[in-house]
């Protein structure tokens, strides 16, 4: 279990014990409000990804009882896309998308999204292990898959977008948002170095900005920046106006270490 803390071969009794393991003894920061909409994970599966994100998760979970959650990440594709039907497939099961969720937003954001009955998410650390966590930290809870293109050639259109979708999961009751960030990656030379980069960019979600998120991702050359400016578009639409860090660390993907943030807004 060095590459992935939820190795596919474990039975469902060793998959449901390690992620119990992952949030045993982890104490919510009494800072952290009710009602919080959004919380920002790595998008990894190594045992540090899956502990941040586990963590994450259960905060949300205890604060503000998500019935479903919008997970944002970014892979290969030439247009946002959204899963609107159908089942995530899990070690434990299947979780359900939220056919009705997705259909409102499909109605609203039509031009701006390519709406799929199915998605390939063999690329995405992120969308296989959310669904994996709630099987045991959220049961029952719904999802809707969104995608976007890795490369970001109009940061303004997907702060847009976030905004868009913002509007929407203002009018429901119980709808959070996931988005995975992969913070700069480390260089064992400079490491005090690698922390002020880290923390340049992460005042920018404890403070929602994503204009200034994105022009401090450009000079930390962030990758995969995209999921987080719909994240922050949504966030201020919905009145997040402050973020609070959980964790901040290092995770492992594909080989490297890269500087790794939990946070909820």
């Amino acid at each position: 279990m060095n590459d992935y803390a939820l190795n596919p071969q474990l039975s469902r009794d060793e998959t449901t014990e390690v992620i119990e393991g992952l949030v045993t003894g982890w104490s919510i920061p009494e800072e952290i409000p009710q009602g919080i909409n959004t919380i920002v994970v790595p998008d990894s599966e190594c045992p540090a990804g899956a502990r941040f994100g586990a963590r994450a998760l259960h905060t949300l979970v205890l604060r503000s009882r998500p019935r479903t959650l919008v997970v944002i990440s970014s892979g290969p594709v030439a247009k946002p896309v959204m899963q609107s039907m159908g089942q995530v497939e899990t070690a434990l099961g299947s979780c359900s998308i939220d056919e009705r969720l997705s259909a409102r937003l499909a109605n609203r954001m039509e031009s701006d999204l390519d709406i799929v009955s199915e998605m390939d998410i063999s690329g995405s650390s992120l969308q296989r292990l959310t669904p994996l966590l709630c099987q045991v930290l959220a049961p029952g809870c719904r999802f809707v898959p969104w995608i976007l293109p890795e490369k970001v050639d109009e940061p303004q259109s997907l702060i847009d977008l976030g905004t868009r979708l913002g509007k929407a999961l203002t009018e429901e009751q119980g709808a959070c948002v996931v988005a995975g960030l992969s913070l700069p990656q480390r260089n064992t030379s400079a490491p005090e170095s690698e922390v002020t980069a880290d923390a340049t960019i992460l005042r920018h979600i404890l403070d929602p900005d994503p204009h200034l998120f994105f022009e401090s991702s450009l000079q930390g050359k962030l990758r995969n920046m995209a999921p987080m400016l719909v994240a922050l578009g949504q966030a201020k639409e919905r009145h997040g106006l402050k973020g609070h860090l959980l964790e901040h660390g290092e995770v492992e993907s594909a080989n490297t270490q890269w500087g790794a943030a939990s946070l909820v807004i």
